[in-house]
């Protein structure tokens, strides 16, 4: 008979490995920088007059992000793959 809490605990520690967690700790000090770059751009734009220039950083500064997330979301997408369909 097979130990039903053995392998919901081998699967969470599977997800939570330490590669895992340097990944989101990586992605969130760069959707930091990337927000304090832009604010720090925006501020001088806004100032100077250009705030359409200001709205075009902010836009391309969004789908940057988007795409770091989509790209973190794909692979979350293969692990689950992974684990639930044992391949």
């Amino acid at each position: 008979m097979v130990d039903d809490n053995a392998f919901h605990i081998g699967c969470s520690m599977y997800l939570l490995s330490p590669r895992m967690m340097e990944i989101d700790i990586d992605l969130i000090f760069k959707i930091a920088g990337v927000g304090l770059i832009v604010a720090f751009i925006v501020t001088i734009l806004d100032q100077v007059g250009k705030k359409e220039y200001a709205q075009w950083v902010i836009l391309v500064s969004f789908i940057y992000i988007l795409f770091n997330i989509a790209e973190v979301i794909g692979d979350l997408m293969s692990k689950i793959r992974e684990v639930f369909l044992f391949q």
